[in-house]
């Protein structure tokens, strides 16, 4: 049993997700919410030598976990089936944007 578990932390498994909501602000709520994304600024209680309870500020913390990696892809353009034609008479597709926002979690 400890050869397998040797054998896994050696060699992690790593899961790719490709994740959309409905805005930039859904993202980074969701991102908080599933611990992805750590965003703090908490007040702590301190009981010092004597006993007597501190009120310290703790320093805030807007950053993504250490255990995942994360790309903001953000707002995602395709081309649709229309064309167009630039000055130089190229022609190229109309882009149309697909709903969302998207970034990709590993």
């Amino acid at each position: 049993m400890e050869e397998i578990i040797e054998e896994v932390v050696d060699n992690p498994v790593y899961q790719d997700l490709c994740l959309k909501a409905a805005n930039e602000e859904a993202m980074m709520q969701a991102l908080i919410a599933a611990g992805v994304w750590i965003k703090t600024d908490e007040v702590a209680e301190v009981v010092d030598e004597e006993g007597v309870v501190v009120t310290a500020a703790q320093p805030a913390v807007d950053q993504l976990n250490s255990a995942y990696l994360l790309d903001v892809i953000g707002q995602i353009w395709k081309p649709t089936e229309a064309t167009q034609t630039d000055e130089e008479g190229n022609e190229m597709p109309v882009m149309a944007l697909v709903d969302g926002w998207h970034v990709n979690l590993r």
